[in-house]
């Protein structure tokens, strides 16, 4: 029995061995689930700020073209429109000068008829 007992004896001595390098294995499996569930989670919600991030940036641009494109196409047709006013006057103005001479050239038709 003195064999027995000292190989029995040895063999509870490796099976504490193991079971203490077990439980420390599962503490460290266990943190770094933890660590690699919190840095999934930090992955997460960097991913959804960076989005709504550039969803702002993207829309603030967006607003900031399309003011600049409008304004940009208001003082064109202002500009178009101007030209036209002027264009108008000056075409007004020409239809004034023509209906004078007209005028001017009826008058001087019609008074050596009535002589």
């Amino acid at each position: 029995m003195n064999i027995v007992n000292p190989e029995f004896r040895d063999l509870q001595q490796e099976v504490t061995e193991l079971r203490d390098r077990m439980s420390k294995a599962e503490g460290r499996i266990e943190q770094v689930n933890r660590v690699a569930s919190d840095t999934s989670r930090q992955t997460i919600w960097q991913f959804v700020i960076f989005t709504v991030t550039m969803a702002g940036v993207m829309a603030g641009m967006t607003v900031y073209q399309t003011e600049a494109l409008r304004q940009e196409t208001n003082a064109r047709f202002e500009a178009i429109e101007k030209c036209m006013d002027q264009m108008e006057k000056n075409l007004t103005a020409r239809f004034d000068d023509l209906k004078q001479v007209v005028l001017s050239d009826r008058k001087q038709t019609a008074q050596p008829n009535s002589r």
